[in-house]
């Protein structure tokens, strides 16, 4: 490993040039979270197979394996977004009854492996929700079955956060939808804002626990409605002082960018960025020009105390890739980062302020051959993980 060494040295060298530190880059780096997400984005058309609900108490040693494996193969510390669904008690609770001691295992093994956990909401595959209504639901007996779901997972996140000092975000992931266009929407919606209403009357420390609400529905075809899609979540945070969520998926262009997020940073604590794979993608999160360019936003812009970075893809229990679309994802992000924290902002910033658009392209172009693969080399090599394709080489961790 003595030429990882070198060629980091001979690599810093270079950057300095430009008035990168490349140490400083790394230590910055290394202190980025990113929250691996347990939970499925719903599919429709299979969202109420309720076999998987039943059988979680098995899959959540699996999963802990599983996740332990990625960890292993993922320079730095990060985070685990739990789905209440993956609790881990002695016997079968509904989710209604779900408290903070049948979390007691996973919390133990986060303190361990993880910078800490944020929690999730579980209201699909389930018989309550089987017509596409949860919190909206005309019924009042299944819509507070919902809502006593939801207040409880939000005493959950709390618990989390205090046993792991580290506070726990804890979103309600609404997936009610209408099969077709209704005739009377409002009526609907004013029932989910109201059980919202009432989940988020009661008080939770939130030096322990942030609340926050997302759509867990994912890309929607043929004539479903969502009652609840990404505005509504981010209007209804931001009038409630709530964690704002994005969505990857709704941004197509560098100029999106721009515009999904100053539309809500300057109103809400924190947003969490959600990041799901590009269609066509093999549910890969993979790096892309776009993961570039958001990780570019966010560090020139000194938003990375403001945004908790999610990484939101299909995985489930039984999916022998799934540690490898982790690692990839996962590391994809870091290197988008990497990237951005090597640029020579302030430099930019300053062709920008003069309007000399021509030196800052030259340096752009310039600096897309500085020798950034060889700085990420050494990243993993000082967080002792495998270097470059010896990830793939390190064991058998597609199986569980």
């Amino acid at each position: 490993m003595t030429s990882i060494k070198s060629y980091y040295n001979l690599a810093k060298e270079k950057y300095r040039e430009i008035g990168i530190n490349t140490d400083e880059a790394l230590d910055k780096l290394e202190e980025i979270e990113i929250s691996l997400k347990c939970c499925d984005i719903v599919d429709i058309e299979s969202r109420n197979d309720t076999s998987d609900y039943k059988s979680e108490k098995e899959n959540s040693p699996k999963l802990r394996n599983s996740l332990e494996k990625a960890f292993n193969l993922i320079p730095g510390k990060h985070r685990i977004s739990l789905n209440a669904i993956h609790m881990d008690a002695d016997e079968f609770v509904e989710l209604d009854e779900i408290e903070a001691c049948h979390y007691d295992k996973w919390i133990s093994w986060a303190k361990e492996h993880t910078k800490g956990m944020d929690f999730y909401t579980s209201m699909v595959r389930h018989e309550k929700s089987d017509k596409g209504f949860a919190l909206s639901d005309r019924n009042k007996d299944i819509r507070y079955f919902w809502v006593e779901h939801c207040q409880r997972c939000r005493i959950v996140g709390q618990y989390i956060g205090s046993k792991t000092n580290t506070p726990c975000t804890t979103t309600i992931n609404i997936n009610d939808f209408f099969e077709s266009s209704p005739v009377d929407f409002l009526s609907t919606q004013e029932i989910l804002v109201d059980s919202l209403n009432k989940i988020y009357s009661e008080h939770i420390n939130k030096n322990y626990n942030l609340d926050s609400i997302f759509t867990g529905l994912g890309e929607i075809k043929g004539d479903y409605l969502p009652l609840a899609d990404e505005t509504f979540c981010q209007n209804y945070a931001i009038d409630n002082k709530l964690i704002t969520n994005i969505n990857t998926n709704s941004i197509t262009s560098e100029k999106q960018i721009y515009q999904s997020i100053n539309a809500i940073v300057p109103f809400t604590e924190k947003t969490i960025i959600n990041i799901r794979p590009e269609e066509n993608s093999d549910n890969l999160i993979l790096l892309t020009d776009k993961i570039i360019n958001l990780a570019r936003y966010i560090v020139n812009n000194n938003l990375l105390d403001k945004v908790i970075i999610c990484l939101d893809f299909k995985t489930e229990v039984y999916d022998l890739a799934r540690v490898k679309k982790w690692v990839i994802g996962t590391r994809a992000v870091q290197k988008a980062f990497l990237h951005a924290l090597l640029e020579p902002s302030e430099y930019l910033k300053r062709c920008d302020e003069a309007g000399d658009y021509n030196s800052k392209a030259a340096l752009m172009e310039e600096f897309k051959s500085y020798p950034y693969g060889v700085v990420w080399d050494y990243f993993c090599y000082a967080m002792n993980v495998p270097v470059g394709l010896e990830w793939l080489d390190s064991g058998n961790h597609i199986s569980d």
